[in-house]
């Protein structure tokens, strides 16, 4: 075995304890290469690399550009402005459909500061208008907490509301 010469680092971001490392061949149908293996104490299977697998011919990377021109914002709102348009409606009805044993739950209302409560009323009235949400009235069984995001340009509301047709 070498000395390692390569930081690696796993999944969580936190460097495995590597022992060395060795060269190894490594074939593939009719493919053959040698690369270089990490030695690390743990328990994991063994990881082979993007570039060993690419030249052993178990992934192929494919890339497609149709246009050379830089992307930005405006680029990108121009180009696929009809992605940017409207409320995201999709067609048709959609089902939520939940495990047998799940147990309703109802979070506590989350306080809205005072400076806000004119702008969310607002926001969520055109929400409504919009039919983006439907006012309830009655009571549910599944309630989650309204929270307001002030953002340094706009301010929007993020908010998890019960589906239409749902109790």
């Amino acid at each position: 075995m070498l000395p390692h010469v390569i930081k690696l680092s796993s999944y969580t971001g936190n460097p495995p304890p590597v022992m060395g490392n060795v060269t190894l061949p490594c074939k593939y149908a009719d493919k053959s290469v040698s690369t270089c293996f990490y030695v690390v104490n743990s328990k994991a299977p063994a990881l082979l690399s993007l570039q060993t697998s690419i030249d052993l011919g178990l992934i192929k990377l494919t890339y497609a550009i149709d246009k050379c021109h830089s992307l930005n914002k405006q680029t990108v709102l121009t180009e696929y402005d009809d992605i940017f348009n409207g409320i995201g409606l999709f067609p048709g009805t959609c089902s939520l459909h939940l495990k047998p044993d799940a147990v309703p739950v109802v979070c506590p209302p989350r306080r809205v500061p005072v400076a806000l409560q004119d702008r969310l009323k607002k926001e969520l009235k055109s929400m409504e208008n919009k039919q983006i949400i439907k006012k309830v009235t009655e009571p549910t069984e599944w309630v989650n907490a309204l929270i307001c995001v002030e953002k340094t340009d706009n301010w929007e509301v993020a908010c998890v509301l019960r589906p239409q047709g749902t109790k």
